[in-house]
């Protein structure tokens, strides 16, 4: 382990398209590359998974914010 090495913590709506393109926007100006993404998110409807089908909307929330806006924001 590098006990040198830096860090840093921003925030990041991942469900937002806006915030993911000005988290990107912020990035590019402030770095060259990516070593690491941890996508330290994931969500689940608890409140209205009571064992029936989850709606349209929360299926594609969760589905959105759990994959593919990350792949979004990597793209």
């Amino acid at each position: 382990m590098n006990k040198n090495a830096e860090f840093e913590i921003a925030d990041l709506e991942l469900s937002s398209k806006q915030s993911r393109d000005t988290f990107v926007q912020w990035y590019k100006e402030k770095y060259q590359s990516v070593d690491v993404i941890f996508n330290n998110v994931g969500m689940h409807d608890k409140i209205n998974d009571v064992g029936k089908r989850p709606s349209r909307s929360v299926t594609e929330l969760t589905m959105g914010v759990n994959f593919l806006d990350t792949v979004d924001l990597t793209e």
